[in-house]
């Protein structure tokens, strides 16, 4: 494993250089960027302080899919065979250690929450292994709901949400929405646009590294 320090400043930590090497990624103080490109490795951040983003690339298209679930105190940023991104402790405290979710391509930035419950803004909202009730509201929202008998709700705007294992209900509200529940062991009730579908265990649509895509 490659370690990679930064100061008490602004810093870049970029855990792709070096090819498929697994790092970690000190960031400390400051406000610091964590660079990371799909096909480099399984990476861990460490950082204890500033206003912290996460800003993923795929220059290779290799992305096929992603889940983001709680690992304990860690949130773990899996894409499926294609590398994995851990920030520690991310979910210790009632703020997150790592704040902003980006894209090297421009795309839409998110903010992470550690609240189940999303605001008017851009929000990363991850479920625990209980069933529980994950509500994006207003903003383009990723929601994943991960283990549990889940209720996801997209509210206003353009959502994404994966239902994870168990039994769940995914609601895609107001907006152009993407339901991913490939993972279901159970049956999955999904409703868009006031139509609902009971379906079981396989994927309603596919879609690209950032898009979000309209049910067919």
């Amino acid at each position: 494993m490659t370690i990679r320090n930064g100061t008490p400043d602004n810093d870049t930590l970029n855990g792709s250089l070096g090819g498929n090497v697994n790092d970690e990624l000190n960031g400390g103080l400051g406000d610091d960027l964590y660079q990371y490109t799909l096909g480099s490795g399984n990476d861990v951040i460490n950082d204890t302080g500033g206003i912290d983003t996460v800003q993923l690339g795929d220059p290779l298209h290799l992305y096929t899919g992603w889940n983001f679930y709680r690992s304990g105190n860690d949130l773990v940023m899996d894409f499926n065979g294609q590398g994995r991104v851990t920030v520690t402790d991310q979910f210790l405290l009632g703020l997150p250690v790592v704040e902003v979710l980006a894209f090297s391509d421009g795309g839409t930035p998110y903010s992470f929450s550690n609240s189940l419950t999303g605001s008017t803004g851009n929000e990363v909202l991850i479920g625990t292994v209980a069933a529980e009730t994950i509500t994006g509201n207003g903003g383009d929202d990723l929601i994943f709901g991960n283990e549990g008998n889940d209720t996801l709700s997209g509210g206003d705007a353009d959502d994404e949400l994966h239902g994870g294992t168990g039994n769940n209900a995914i609601d895609g509200g107001v907006g152009w929405d993407a339901a991913v529940y490939d993972d279901a062991t159970a049956g999955v009730t999904v409703n868009f646009s006031g139509v609902t579908q009971n379906v079981s265990g396989v994927a309603l649509l596919s879609h690209g590294f950032s898009a979000i895509t309209q049910p067919t």
